[in-house]
């Protein structure tokens, strides 16, 4: 996703039939990527100053499009195998065992209404 351009571009779906769960790894990732496309914080971050891979702001980002591409491969009744590797990586990279209760709860309800923003429209 792009937030100066406000688009998502991905590649053709063939790339990802490489793998055994190429089709899964494409919508996950394009779910991934529909999310970000909701987040006017992460424009305006990107506007202040580039993401540093792995800062907090960057890292909740992250975990707020992991867990709500994981609820809209649910809804489809797509397999989302990486989300919980990926979310235990960001939360790990700044927040101590006591903050992740609580950051992946606030997570999981902005990613929540980035579902009903796309579902709903």
């Amino acid at each position: 996703y792009s937030p100066w351009e406000h688009i998502i571009n991905m590649p053709p779906v063939e790339r990802y039939l490489v793998f055994p769960d190429g089709s899964e790894r494409y919508y996950a990732t394009m779910f991934h990527e529909m999310i970000h496309s909701t987040g006017e914080n992460l424009k305006r971050q990107y506007i202040k100053k580039p993401y540093k891979k792995f800062d907090k702001i960057y890292s909740y980002e992250e975990i707020v499009a992991e867990i709500g591409a994981a609820m809209l491969c649910k809804m489809c009744g797509i397999k989302s195998p990486y989300t919980h590797r990926y979310v235990g990586m960001y939360a790990n990279s700044y927040w101590g065992p006591w903050q992740m209760r609580r950051l992946i709860r606030r997570a999981a309800m902005e990613a929540k209404k980035a579902v009903n923003f796309i579902l709903e429209g």
